[in-house]
């Protein structure tokens, strides 16, 4: 009885193996058993939008239930139709053999040669058994380069402690609109920042609109160096976009520069002021000078000037000894024409001009604009900026038929009787801001006010009754005010003529005077509207 009893346990012991082990092959999970596999390249350009075809097939032998799908895209990516950047879907139950396909969509972004991941798993339950099981995968795609130019403008030498420009110019050729640009900029040690156009959010780091395939930009930055002569200093920059409250960086660049030895002085004057300010339609000459203060002649060299600045007409440059291409920036001063540049003794100082004409203001929409020079001799450059007054338009007009006062009285006039005439002033101001600005004129004193003014608001306007002067304290003007939208006020006069005046071409109001300072420049503008007779009037009869 005993020796069947061992049987026994040993044929339960042998059923419980062969039974482990036919589970063990047929209800383990693995790859082999629910193949999981991401399709899509493993290379793209920054910006491209990749299509990720997960594919999964049950190479098993029963069905797979509660079937859950979770995709990570790579970092930095923008997923198209709304997406987020993980995916979790519900999976319908997957039967032995069967293969289904998921396809996903996004645009990739990041630096050059970074490499990209993207990661998606199943989780499953074989049919009969409880435990879930789950498989794994990933894409791995190496960004092989970003379609975006971004580059630094700097001279190669400036002097110590001396005002310098430079600026970082970007370009996209990206197909697809980037959205919450910045740029950020390193400044080397001993940097001294003045002043950036656009203006920065924190002097290092800049909001750039959104760029467009083939659309680009430029900013402009101001400051000095206090160093050394001979020591170089690198400026860093990155350009990328913000998510989540990180940079994504697309594009990085840094150029150096060195401080060259104070072995020359360069100054300018325009029209003989050091601090010129420009009107638009001047008529300006340049005088550039050149004193060598080193110990060491200098001996044939080329003084090089580039002209930046939309505002200068290019077309009307003239010098006696310097070329420029038509329609060129740049204008050179060789030493075979320039006898001082041939040799300069330590001491001794040489000069070179030119005449240029600045646009008129039509069609300009700079915003505080300046002329630039930026002058390089001997391996030193030197940058002078020459502001441009805004441009300031007062119009005056003088109507009969209108319909805010509706006026009264004979036209042509009749002596001792009164006729009612409206006067209009228009502002129209360009790129620059204006303060404390006011218009004047004068009434004969057969002309007086009735009171009416438009818009009904306006407390601004003043007459003096001795003197006769009519005055609108206008205030502060914007930048382009007028130039979409005038900045206009109307007032009623009245006309009472004696018999002894010439009716026909009797004075209305004498010339209208604009006055207002520029707070870029701090100068004074002034400018004029002609005088209004009745036989001047704005009505089309």
């Amino acid at each position: 009885m005993k020796r069947f009893l061992i049987i026994v346990l040993l044929l339960v012991i042998i059923v419980a193996a062969a039974a482990g082990f036919w589970f063990w092959q047929n209800g383990s999970w693995s790859k082999e058993k629910l193949k999981l596999e991401i399709v899509g390249p493993g290379s793209a350009k920054a910006g491209d939008e990749l299509t990720y075809l997960v594919r999964y097939k049950n190479n098993g032998t029963v069905r797979l239930e509660s079937m859950e799908f979770i995709f990570d895209f790579p970092q930095n990516s923008v997923p198209s139709d709304g997406e987020s950047s993980r995916v979790i879907r519900q999976l319908d139950d997957l039967y032995p053999g069967e293969e289904r396909t998921i396809e996903l969509k996004a645009r990739i972004f990041g630096k050059e040669k970074e490499n990209l991941e993207a990661h998606a798993r199943i989780s499953f339950q074989p049919k009969n058994l409880k435990s879930k099981y789950d498989t794994e995968t990933s894409l791995s795609t190496q960004i092989e380069s970003v379609p975006i130019t971004f580059e630094f403008d700097l001279p190669s030498k400036i002097e110590q402690g001396e005002n310098f420009n430079f600026t970082l110019n970007y370009f996209s050729n990206v197909d697809f609109p980037l959205e919450n640009l910045r740029v950020q900029v390193e400044y080397p040690d001993n940097f001294q920042f003045i002043s950036a156009q656009p203006q920065a959010l924190d002097k290092k780091e800049w909001k750039i609109p959104t760029l467009s395939q083939a659309e680009g930009g430029r900013i402009s930055i101001t400051g000095k160096l206090n160093e050394k002569p001979g020591v170089q200093k690198t400026f860093r920059a990155k350009l990328g976009v913000i998510k989540d409250g990180e940079l994504i960086i697309l594009k990085e660049t840094a150029q150096a520069l060195e401080i060259a030895s104070a072995n020359i002085f360069i100054s300018q004057l325009i029209n003989g002021s050091p601090n010129y300010a420009a009107n638009a339609g001047d008529y300006l000459h340049y005088e550039i000078f050149f004193k060598n203060i080193g110990k060491k002649s200098i001996e044939k060299e080329a003084i090089v000037v580039k002209l930046e600045g939309d505002l200068f007409d290019l077309t009307t440059f003239k010098s006696s000894n310097g070329s420029k291409g038509e329609g060129d920036d740049v204008a050179i001063w060789h030493w075979k024409d320039v006898p001082d540049l041939r040799l300069l003794n330590p001491g001794e100082e040489g000069k070179i001009e030119f005449w240029i004409k600045v646009k008129d203001s039509a069609g300009q929409r700079n915003t505080n604009p300046v002329l630039v020079t930026r002058v390089t001799l001997s391996g030193v450059e030197k940058l002078f900026e020459a502001k441009v007054n805004s441009d300031i338009e007062i119009m005056q007009k003088v109507y009969y038929k209108e319909d805010v006062f509706g006026n009264t009285g004979p036209v042509p006039l009749e002596p001792s009787t009164s006729t009612t005439f409206t006067v209009v002033w228009q502002i129209k101001n360009s790129w620059n801001d204006l303060t404390n600005a006011k218009v004047k004129s004068r009434l004969p004193n057969y002309v007086s006010l009735t009171g009416k003014i438009f818009p009904e608001t306006s407390n601004r306007l003043t007459f003096d009754s001795n003197s006769r002067e009519i005055m609108w304290n206008v205030g502060d003007v914007n930048a382009f005010q007028g130039q979409d939208s005038t900045s206009t006020l109307a007032f009623q006069i009245e006309v009472t003529p004696q018999d002894s005046q010439d009716l026909s071409s009797l004075l209305l109001i004498e010339d209208a005077s604009f006055f207002g300072q520029d707070k870029t420049t701090n100068d004074i503008i002034e400018t004029k509207a002609k005088a209004k007779t009745v036989n001047q009037l704005d009505d089309i009869f």
